[in-house]
């Protein structure tokens, strides 16, 4: 009987270990659809530049959102 709890306790605690790293991806997906989604729009903001100004446009978008 005493044998039972200690790996009752470690399945338990593997299980809440793989939901909260599930639940963590899940929620970080949305937050990079969205980045991802405003970065495009910046690109097609710097579409009615040209030469210098839309490179240093391009540039700014990809520092602003990481990429």
């Amino acid at each position: 009987m005493c044998s039972i709890r200690p790996k009752a306790a470690l399945a338990k605690a593997q299980a809440d270990g793989k939901a909260y790293e599930r639940s963590a991806e899940a929620n970080a997906d949305p937050d990079k659809v969205k980045r991802d989604a405003d970065y495009k729009v910046e690109l097609e903001k710097c579409d009615q530049f040209a030469g210098d100004a839309k490179a240093a446009c391009v540039n700014r978008a990809k520092a602003t959102f990481g990429k």
